[in-house]
């Protein structure tokens, strides 16, 4: 079944004002599920001629479930799924697909390596000697999932159907640093958090490239907002960059670069203001 409606005929003629490629989870969202006003304020940026990407860890499923409550869901569909492992759009908006995926009615870019190809590592990685337990999100139980997600029921299933970024989480800090040791000596990438992204050849900031080389997006304006260290390559790779704080202040994401704006609130009221900001041509 085709969950996602195919582009209206023409919208390939309409050229963006300004990229906004932004993170979801404690950036657009709270991490206790708030959308706010962030919602109203992406279908306002969209009016006004700029287009709301997400960049985010979430599964392309997730995003899909998402969408109309993220203000999102107006066409082309287009997003960056687990943390750069590939780039879905709406069937005709990308000029040269990986393939198609029949079941959302999405066009879609590998940029990671699917995991099915890299089973044979995910277990070694899986087998890491530790004095907890250590969990792959797509294979964990329905209880494991829901606790390293922070979801529930069929959103934490959503979470668990990964293509192309295996997560790992143990409650022991010192297992988790011994399995991005393992996972790196051999050749694998690795975000490194509260869990433990592991793929390969993956990257927000590879996928936008890719992103940007689309004939209609070459060329325009670019803004990133993130807020933790797997949006730093993200918000390296743009021409503004904004970073949302944490709950109490904190800035987790610490981009190569002196010149990004802090938001004055976490999310999803830092990115309400950002979102004002850019709405007046102010940022």
């Amino acid at each position: 079944m085709v969950l996602v409606n195919k582009a209206p005929i023409g919208w390939r003629r309409l050229r963006p004002r300004r990229l906004v490629f932004t993170d979801i989870d404690g950036s657009m969202v709270s991490y206790d599920g708030r959308v706010g006003g962030s919602a109203y304020y992406a279908r306002l940026l969209r009016l006004l001629g700029f287009l709301v990407i997400p960049v985010t860890a979430k599964t392309v499923e997730e995003v899909v479930a998402l969408r109309n409550r993220l203000g999102l869901d107006g066409d082309p569909f287009i997003a960056v799924v687990e943390a750069g492992g590939a780039v879905y759009a709406s069937p005709g908006f990308l000029t040269r697909p990986t393939s198609y995926d029949h079941a959302l009615g999405l066009d879609y870019i590998e940029v990671g390596e699917p995991l099915e190809r890299l089973e044979p590592l995910l277990e070694e990685i899986a087998s890491t000697p530790c004095s907890e337990p250590l969990y792959r999100l797509t294979k964990a139980p329905p209880r494991i999932a829901e606790r390293m997600t922070g979801l529930e029921g069929f959103q934490a299933e959503l979470a668990r159907r990964r293509r192309f970024i295996e997560v790992y989480w143990s409650p022991s800090r010192s297992c988790m640093e011994r399995a991005a040791q393992r996972a790196e000596e051999l050749g694998l990438t690795v975000r490194y958090g509260r869990l433990l992204h592991v793929g390969k050849g993956y990257g927000k900031a590879r996928a936008v490239e890719l992103l940007l080389e689309e004939p209609l997006l070459h060329g325009t304006p670019t803004v990133g907002v993130g807020d933790t260290q797997l949006d730093e390559d993200l918000l390296e790779s743009v021409d503004t960059a904004v970073i949302i704080p944490q709950t109490d202040g904190r800035l987790l994401a610490r981009p190569r670069r002196t010149d990004y704006y802090v938001a004055p609130e976490p999310a999803p009221e830092g990115w309400v203001h950002v979102a004002r900001l850019l709405a007046l041509g102010s940022l």
